[in-house]
């Protein structure tokens, strides 16, 4: 078989994989990160002005790039394609770099409940890194396309792609000539940026978001008590090690940035991007015998077959009559209770409403409706002094009825670790006039 038939085949089953990964094993945490991220671009599709209009707290990269196809047909089963179609573009530059040890990179994106195929603008910024890993491994001369990359990297996220300076400067202090060749490339796409902050006067929405917002964020959702913290530094410790001992591949310095990705929250989901890092940078310092790679990619089948007959035990389909979300497979009880909530935050559309409820992202999206601070109604996701912004802002409200969804309060008021922000409905409770009950949902009015 030549090189490229099978680099072509290679590809096929990576795309497949991760389409079957997204659309049918990975829904139990689909209604999380990746909705909000599907959000966010369709928002954009429907005109609106990210920062300004609703509140994105990382720069918008990933919420630009997953909008082009839903400018053709918005719909979440776009989104995940353009998702596989991107994981598909990695795996390319993977086995170029890596060639059958990239099996083992596949199986340790399975391995920690899929999460790695999230799509999220952790990803991208994953993506780009390893993008510049590849180049600069390969064609370390190609200054200026790196230093793009590294750019588009903290347009990804910029609390991550920022620190990947550190390592550019750490291999390239004596050569100033390529560091500014470098930073050339950087600037492009970040004063591209800055431009498009000032015409759409949303600069300092950007600034109060992605960065005033990050004190709010850390305070209340760092959590230093949990396992995942442990195997945080422990991983750490053994990627800088791994890296150090094998100085003469300083490419890799950058993979050092990805445990920032896991700060402050230091749960699997982030913890699983530095995994996978630490797993790239041990394959590309270790020798393995062939007959391995036919032993991960029978454990990946295995793995992902028990996975997928596990959580198919349970009661799931697609969700056909949900406008935008016509081809998405989730679990009977979430779709039932989604229609059911839905049907009832109907009776008020036509009033000036405000929904505080873990399903009104969803609800906005499939009615069409603007996308705002409220749809992700969550610690630090508003800037600084994120809680007062809200409470200011149904204050200024006239003849406002506000719905509250009184069951994902109670569970996140138990939950120390909820990242709800419950103050804003404390508020609410306190203050406004309480004029219905229905099941798990209680209506206030403010004159």
């Amino acid at each position: 078989m030549n090189s490229r038939l099978k680099m072509i085949l290679r590809l096929v089953f990576i795309f497949i994989f991760s389409f079957l990964v997204l659309e049918f094993i990975a829904y139990p945490i689909a209604n999380g990160d990746p909705i909000a991220n599907y959000c966010f671009s369709h928002a954009l599709v429907m005109g609106e002005i990210p920062y300004k209009d609703f509140n994105l707290i990382s720069t918008p990269l990933y919420t630009f790039i997953m909008s082009i196809g839903l400018l053709v047909f918005d719909n979440y089963l776009i989104f995940i394609l353009e998702q596989s179609i991107l994981i598909t573009i990695l795996f390319y530059f993977l086995f170029k770099m890596y060639d059958e040890k990239t099996w083992f990179i596949l199986l340790s994106m399975a391995l920690p409940l899929f999460y790695p195929f999230s799509a999220t603008y952790n990803f991208l910024c994953l993506f780009f890194i390893i993008l510049i890993v590849y180049f600069e491994k390969n064609y370390p001369d190609k200054d200026y396309l790196i230093g793009l990359l590294i750019g588009l990297a903290s347009l990804s996220k910029h609390t991550t792609g920022l620190f990947l300076l550190i390592p550019l400067i750490i291999i390239y202090y004596k050569d100033l000539k390529k560091l500014l060749k470098r930073f050339i490339g950087i600037l492009i796409p970040v004063l591209i940026f800055l431009i498009y902050l000032i015409i759409t006067k949303s600069l300092f929405n950007f600034i109060d978001l992605s960065f005033l917002g990050l004190f709010d964020f850390a305070g209340n959702n760092t959590n230093l008590k949990n396992v995942y913290l442990y195997l945080i530094l422990l991983v750490s410790i053994l990627l800088f090690s791994l890296i150090i001992k094998n100085k003469n591949k300083k490419y890799n310095y950058y993979f050092l940035v990805i445990i920032t990705i896991c700060i402050p929250l230091f749960d699997l989901i982030h913890f699983s991007l530095l995994f996978v890092s630490f797993i790239i940078v041990l394959l590309d310092n270790i020798k393995i015998k062939n007959n391995l790679y036919i032993t991960s990619i029978i454990v990946l089948i295995l793995f992902s077959s028990l996975y997928f007959i596990c959580i198919n035990t349970r009661d799931a389909l697609f969700y056909k009559d949900v406008n935008h979300f016509n081809y998405m497979y989730n679990l009977k009880y979430d779709y039932l209770m989604n229609k059911k909530t839905f049907n009832y935050f109907d009776r008020y559309k036509d009033r000036n409403n405000i929904i505080l409820s873990s399903h009104t992202m969803m609800y906005d999206i499939t009615r069409d409706n603007n996308i705002n601070y409220f749809d992700v109604l969550l610690y630090g996701n508003s800037g600084y002094n994120g809680t007062k912004k809200l409470i200011r802002k149904m204050n200024k409200e006239k003849n406002l009825y506000i719905i509250v969804d009184m069951n994902k309060y109670e569970e996140s008021i138990n939950n120390k670790k909820s990242q709800y922000d419950t103050k804003v409905i404390d508020y609410v409770l306190n203050n406004y006039k309480l004029i219905e009950e229905e099941g798990i949902f209680r209506v206030y009015y403010k004159k």
